[in-house]
């Protein structure tokens, strides 16, 4: 997170001066990502097969007890 925060949202650039400024700027950026991810949590994706993985024994019988569709044997 920290390097998220330095690189992508440019908080370690030094354009913001003194400790309270420096803590505004960077809980204002806190913010604004915790923002974009509950968006992007929310948003429609796309149904069906991303790959060719193969699930193992385990996970297909969590599938199952939960309830979900098992994947059709290729």
């Amino acid at each position: 997170m920290n390097d998220r925060l330095e690189v992508w949202w440019g908080v370690d650039d030094g354009n913001v001066i003194g400790a309270r400024r420096f803590g505004a700027h960077v809980g204002a950026v806190r913010i604004v990502h915790l923002a974009f991810a509950t968006l992007l949590a929310q948003a429609q994706r796309h149904e069906g097969s991303f790959g060719t993985m193969k699930l193992s024994p385990i996970a297909k019988k969590l599938q199952e007890l939960i309830g979900e569709p098992a994947e059709a044997p290729a």
